[in-house]
């Protein structure tokens, strides 16, 4: 019926055959133990003029197993952005529990998906008697997808069409700059092959990324522009659009 002490017990008791005392220890331990154990051993010795006719059950040791925390392991990773200019991506670099306590959560903070760029993910590891740790690192989400242009112009057109004008487009999974249409020529094909310059009778103008024809030259020109587009990463995608003039009715 002692209070509680601090240190080892050391108490002389008096105790009938077949009896036993019983002590009950609770102790504080660290979360940074240096051992992965608990030892505890009781030892009793026979008072003088008491002869014992068996020592050797006269101690016994009780070893209790020390909680470690988990170990929280994380790396930087870069990953490619979906079609939603995002991507799901995980920090957790083999993060483990000394003690192979089950199960362990393990939670990253913010969860994904993530947006294009740099976040800065925090990883908490924490076994199922609540110890925990946790680290940090990067998730970089990259642009590897070029934009996709569309000239948005027919194969053919006649010479009643013009003028006429054709604005061209581009769709990207996270951003497009500004399409521009980079230059243009007009020619003709002869029949032996050779390409003849119709530029003098072709008239065409630029604005931006539209293409306007005033005055198709004449029938069997072609109209050729290149255009391009470029995204926020450097991603770029290029076409070369053109149309035939015919005769109405033909193709």
């Amino acid at each position: 019926t002692a209070g509680p002490v601090a240190g080892d017990i050391a108490d002389v008791v008096n105790l009938p055959a077949g009896s036993a005392a019983t002590y009950s220890a609770v102790c504080a331990v660290s979360t940074t133990p240096s051992a992965t154990q608990l030892m505890n051993t009781a030892t009793v010795t026979p008072p003088m003029g008491v002869v014992d006719d068996n020592n050797a059950n006269n101690d016994a040791s009780d070893t209790t197993a020390v909680n470690q925390p988990p170990v929280a392991q994380c790396i930087d990773v870069t990953v490619d952005a979906d079609a939603m200019c995002q991507a799901n991506a995980s920090v957790d670099n083999v993060s483990f529990d000394p003690d192979g306590d089950l199960p362990v959560t393990i939670v990253e903070d913010p969860t994904g998906p993530y947006a294009l760029g740099d976040t800065v993910v925090e990883l908490t590891i924490t076994d199922d008697l609540g110890l925990s740790d946790s680290c940090t690192a990067t998730v970089t989400v990259q642009d590897v997808t070029s934009p996709i242009v569309s000239c948005n112009s027919p194969a053919t057109i006649v010479p009643p069409d013009a003028p006429i004008s054709f604005t061209a487009t581009a769709e990207d999974n996270c951003s497009a700059e500004p399409l521009v249409i980079s230059s243009f020529r007009c020619f003709k094909i002869s029949k032996k092959g050779k390409i003849i310059d119709k530029g003098g009778s072709c008239v065409v103008s630029i604005a931006g990324d539209t293409l306007t024809i005033d005055d198709s030259g004449g029938v069997n020109d072609t109209i050729e522009w290149q255009i391009s587009a470029t995204d926020g990463s450097g991603n770029v995608d290029d076409a070369t659009c053109s149309v035939v003039v015919v005769n109405p009715g033909h193709n």
